[in-house]
């Protein structure tokens, strides 16, 4: 696993990229892109911050602005990912070159070099990058909620089909968010439903807060269970192990 043996900071970087990996991914095969791009789509978001995993959890627990020392290692991360994937062995050029590009901008305000030839596989990387950064929590701030976080990227970036295809595919409730039920159970989402506002929630207490012995499958098509509204991980005081999560997916 990305996380083994890993410091927090570092488990928390690898945990950002493996995100941004899955959602490009997911984002990808929505837009139609065919079984070539789609996998080396997964690769780019997977390698593209390799050379500062640390330092992306360092950010996340600071309360205070970047220093001089961490804004350098910031411009510089995607040429540095490069060469670590290049001393990997790595000669696919379509994969270095999206690394390399995946803070660039169409019209030319991005980093490190300010170019406007991004190219398809670093634009939607990028994108990815920036939707999973808004739902993960920081020292500083809480995470978005989704329907937050896709309104933000419609501001940000208005009419594009990247984002369209974003929105549309993580929907109000993605996978991995928190959510209280109307019948008053919380939980975490862990499947699409039948629509975007019908989720299939594993819950995680009881109405009245107290933690179940294992998640529940809830269907929240049903009247008295619909969410009711998103809620942050720190609301909910309840360690969540893999193999109990696994056991509510069908």
């Amino acid at each position: 696993m990305l996380t083994h043996n890993a410091d927090a900071d570092t488990a928390y970087g690898a945990r950002r990229s493996l995100h941004a990996a899955i959602t490009s991914y997911l984002v990808a095969h929505r837009l139609g892109w065919d079984a070539g791009p789609l996998e080396r789509v997964f690769k780019v978001a997977l390698t593209m911050n390799l050379s500062m995993l640390e330092l992306q959890g360092e950010l996340a627990r600071q309360r205070t602005a970047p220093t001089a020392a961490q804004r350098a290692d910031l411009m510089t991360h995607p040429m540095r990912s490069v060469e670590l994937l290049m001393q990997a062995g790595i000669d696919d050029d379509d994969w270095l070159q999206a690394v390399a590009r995946h803070h660039e901008q169409e019209d030319g305000s991005g980093y490190p070099t300010g170019r406007s030839d991004v190219g398809e596989l670093a634009s939607l990387v990028r994108r990815a990058d920036v939707y999973t950064s808004k739902l993960s929590s920081r020292s500083h701030r809480e995470a978005l909620s989704a329907d937050q976080a896709g309104r933000q990227m419609f501001m940000q970036d208005p009419g594009h089909p990247m984002t369209a295809a974003l929105v549309k595919e993580f929907g109000i409730y993605p996978p991995g968010c928190y959510v209280r039920l109307a019948s008053g159970e919380t939980g975490v989402v862990v499947q699409r439903g039948p629509t975007v506002t019908t989720p299939i929630v594993a819950c995680l207490t009881n109405p009245r807060g107290a933690a179940l012995p294992a998640p529940v499958r809830m269907d929240t098509s049903i009247t008295r269970h619909q969410v009711q509204c998103v809620i942050g991980e720190s609301s909910v005081n309840h360690k969540l192990t893999l193999d109990k999560l696994i056991s509510t997916l069908s």
